[in-house]
């Protein structure tokens, strides 16, 4: 976690988070492209043509367009406004948002803003949706890049922060990519924030978002505080020490486009944050992991089943990780299950397409890309194969072995979950697959109901709905 502290007194040191560019905060907008470019040495979040879109996305969006114009000159208020990307999981035998399906027990009034993505399904509703938003954007793009550029002096002192930042890490990154990076985000805030400033004003009394870290919601947050109306995120997510997005350390005072609450799975997802001054992290609970624990409390979990869980960044190694421990047992009847992360799943046979073809060959490897709930296959497994991922907190809760992957370049960015997880004996460590099978085979377990509770606070759905009912008060300030 070293590295991830020196960022933060870097940020400190020379105030990045107050740089402004065109009235914006740009280091905030770009800060976790660089620590995950300095962590993994890959563009892992930047794409520069995201203004415009594939043809594909545009024509899935244009189509979307009048039901937004409708919602957009909506002026009912409502007390709560959702905001989220559209995911779907199977719940009690339909698919639903796990983030926000429990609101329909709730008798708030509510409105639902869905984010636009390319891995949204043709069967999105129509007038939910940043549609019109990015219709928008896409337009005046045009105009900021005729009319918009960096001035000398402007262009000078971002190199030169950049040029810090290269010398202070002893690395290198491409100055013309950050350029381009801090060009479109900086043009893409100001619309969002200008849409969504007239889209919320005096109409909500909360905004309830999942997943904060997002150039559409870092100007949904700002456009809400000039409203003076409270946000809340609800965590989705690991949430460490080592990461960014949720420490600020003595940047603490700072923190423009933060949301100003934090609504937390658990009290141990409090203490390993280091959120802006003027946020509060509030523990919770999960409505999907209470009720799923309920629902599945009567499978029998399968000894032979071991349950590889993936997510994007470090996909390609784990997966030929599992290739070959799926080889080394194919004697021995364990049966290998491969869980995508939702952002792997509709392109995994492109990315991965060497797991694609052990799954052909190995009869005892089964790959999951459909959404199916997670808690159904933890309840029926008895070991799990992760990196960093809830899903591991959830597997401890759920009475599953856990088996981390023992990388090193992982370490800067989720050392403190390590340090809470493997020091106290609650989960395993192996680099080789046959170091792997030797943990998977000791029949030593760790009782886990000690730390269970501070990972998922019970009663969750009553926990929300009593927080919830504070911030839209009408005394609320």
């Amino acid at each position: 976690m070293n590295i991830t502290n020196d960022y933060l007194e870097f940020e400190k040191e020379h105030n990045l988070l107050e740089l402004e560019y065109r009235g914006v905060y740009f280091w905030y907008l770009i800060r976790q492209t660089l620590t995950k470019d300095l962590f993994f040495g890959k563009d892992s979040n930047f794409h520069p043509d995201f203004l415009a879109g594939t043809k594909n996305e545009r024509r899935k969006y244009i189509k979307h367009i009048p039901g937004q114009i409708k919602q957009f000159f909506d002026r009912k208020q409502y007390d709560i406004l959702i905001s989220c990307v559209n995911i779907e999981r199977m719940i009690q035998g339909k698919l639903a948002n796990p983030h926000t399906y429990f609101f329909e027990e709730y008798d708030f009034s509510i409105k639902h803003n869905t984010l636009f993505t390319d891995r949204w399904p043709d069967k999105a509703p129509e007038g939910t949706n940043s549609a019109l938003m990015r219709a928008l954007l896409f337009l005046y793009s045009k105009y900021h890049s005729v009319l918009w550029k960096f001035k000398k002096d402007e262009k000078n002192q971002i190199n030169h922060y950049l040029t810090m930042f290269e010398e202070r890490f002893s690395c290198s990154i491409s100055h013309d990519k950050y350029m381009a990076l801090i060009d479109n985000v900086v043009c893409s805030f100001k619309l969002m924030k200008w849409y969504y400033l007239r889209m919320i004003n005096n109409k909500y009394r909360a905004i309830f978002i999942s997943d904060s870290h997002c150039i559409e919601h870092y100007s949904l947050i700002a456009a809400a505080r000039q409203c003076k109306i409270p946000t809340i995120e609800y965590q989705h997510g690991v949430i460490g020490l080592g990461d960014v997005k949720y420490n600020f350390l003595s940047c603490r005072e700072t923190g423009n486009y933060f949301p100003d609450y934090l609504f937390t799975y658990g009290e141990f997802w409090d203490s390993v944050c280091s959120l802006p001054e003027k946020a509060q992290a509030i523990a919770v609970g999960s409505p999907l992991f209470d009720n799923s624990k309920k629902e599945y409390a009567h499978n029998i979990m399968d000894d032979k089943v071991v349950v590889y869980i993936s997510t994007g960044f470090i996909g390609a190694d784990l997966s030929k990780h599992a290739i070959s421990f799926a080889r080394l047992t194919e004697s021995l009847g364990y049966r290998i299950i491969y869980k995508f992360h939702p952002s792997e799943c509709k392109t995994w046979r492109q990315r991965y397409p060497w797991l694609a073809k052990a799954e052909a060959e190995l009869n005892h490897i089964e790959c999951i890309d459909q959404p199916v709930n997670i808690y159904e296959v933890l309840s029926r497994a008895k070991h799990v194969v992760s990196v960093a991922s809830t899903v591991i907190f959830e597997a401890i809760s759920f009475g599953c072995k856990i088996y981390i992957w023992d990388k090193e370049e992982l370490k800067d960015s989720f050392g403190d979950i390590y340090e809470e997880i493997v020091n106290r004996g609650y989960v395993d460590l192996f680099e080789t697959e046959n170091e792997l099978l030797s943990c998977i085979k000791s029949k030593v377990k760790n009782d886990v109901s000690e730390i269970g509770g501070r990972f998922y606070k019970s009663g969750s759905s009553a926990n929300i709905r009593r927080e919830l009912t504070l911030l839209t008060k009408d005394d609320y300030e």
